[in-house]
């Protein structure tokens, strides 16, 4: 194994990680992309990891609460942690299943957009409420919790 402690490379990695936390896999890219070999790459994501400083769980920890908090929906967040390498379980551990939840959050989303929703309006002229569906859909959130964010309107 490469002995990576005090090296420029080791130091880089961990002003990447300084900002915020990262999956092991969004770190080995960037470091890739400093042209850093494999061998030491490996080694320096070891380093970090059994010294705590990369955990994935805490970066999905974080990254969930982080897209939630942005407004986007559970389908949204689960692909972009797979696509960060995060492990599927993890995934299905920090995004919860919760219809109920991820309802409540939709008409959350729709009321900071959409100030029409606080005053009580019921009818929607078809137009508004095809923006209100895509603005959802857009953000991730799947079919039926938009179909049920949206159930108090009726479309005219």
């Amino acid at each position: 194994m490469t002995d990576i402690r005090n090296s420029p490379e080791l130091e880089r990695a961990i002003q990447i990680l300084t900002p915020r936390e990262h999956s092991a896999q969004e770190l080995r890219l960037k470091l890739v992309k400093r042209h850093i070999e494999r061998d030491k790459i490996e080694a320096i994501i070891a380093y970090l990891i059994e010294r705590d400083y990369l955990c994935d769980e805490r970066f999905a920890e974080a990254y969930v609460a982080e897209r939630t908090r942005k407004g986007d929906g559970p389908l949204k967040i689960r692909a972009n942690l797979q696509k960060r390498g995060v492990d599927r379980h993890l995934v299905e551990r920090f995004v919860t299943s919760d219809d109920e939840f991820w309802v409540e959050h939709a008409r959350e989303v729709l009321s900071k957009r959409f100030a029409e929703l606080e005053s009580g309006q019921e009818r929607l002229p078809f137009s508004d409420w095809t923006k209100r569906r895509n603005l959802l859909m857009n953000r991730g959130f799947p079919a039926r919790v938009v179909g049920l964010s949206l159930g108090d309107f009726r479309r005219e």
